[in-house]
């Protein structure tokens, strides 16, 4: 993945660029926690924290403490879809990309072991801030 994809993945005013601007977290400063597989939809869905804070924070967190950002990435239209185990190790690594087309690749875990897929399209689905017990 290069780090242009990720930005330009996250930086729209539609994903996270509502809360950074043009200056979102960057893939080493985020943690993939939570992978949800939706087989009726074609869906997967990838959660994300970060202990990078927002900018422009919602106006629902303004008042709020918190050290961590939480985000989940939608990916439909999921196609090519492949598990090659999952622990720790694999959701220590990820990558995220756009191909030609438009086509987003997906690696969650290593080039041995993981998951993989392409999907149509990526979306912001859910975005929240939290007070985390030693950072995130």
């Amino acid at each position: 993945m290069s780090a242009s994809d990720w930005g330009e993945i996250l930086a729209s005013p539609d994903s996270l660029g509502r809360y950074y601007g043009d200056s979102v977290p960057a893939a080493g400063d985020c943690r993939l926690f939570y992978v949800h597989v939706d087989e009726r939809g074609e869906s997967v869905t990838v959660g994300f924290q970060t202990e990078v804070m927002p900018a422009y924070p919602a106006d629902a967190w303004l008042g709020v403490e918190y050290n961590t950002l939480e985000f989940f990435l939608f990916f439909p239209g999921v196609e090519e879809f492949s598990v090659d185990g999952w622990g720790s190790v694999e959701a220590a690594r990820f990558e995220v990309g756009v191909r030609p087309g438009g086509v987003v690749s997906v690696a969650l875990g290593s080039e041995g072991a993981g998951i993989r897929f392409r999907a149509g399209s990526v979306a912001l689905r859910k975005a929240r801030v939290y007070l985390a017990a030693g950072g995130a």
